[in-house]
């Protein structure tokens, strides 16, 4: 059998996907900092998005 790395992005989307359908809920210790992180993290992820299409469209075009 050949050795292979298996990708982690995956595994963590469907490990997040079965949470969110078993009903289960976060606690609150995990749960409340991340109420915290949130607003920061949505304009970081936007930035991280547009910077890797420009680098795309300049690769590319």
């Amino acid at each position: 059998m050949r050795a292979s790395v298996i990708c982690p992005t995956p595994a963590s989307v469907a490990c997040g996907r079965l949470w969110g359908l078993s009903g289960a809920t976060l606690p609150a210790v995990v749960d409340q900092p991340l109420h915290l992180l949130a607003p920061a993290f949505g304009p970081l992820a936007l930035m991280m998005l547009s910077g890797g299409m420009l680098l795309m469209a300049r690769l590319t075009g």
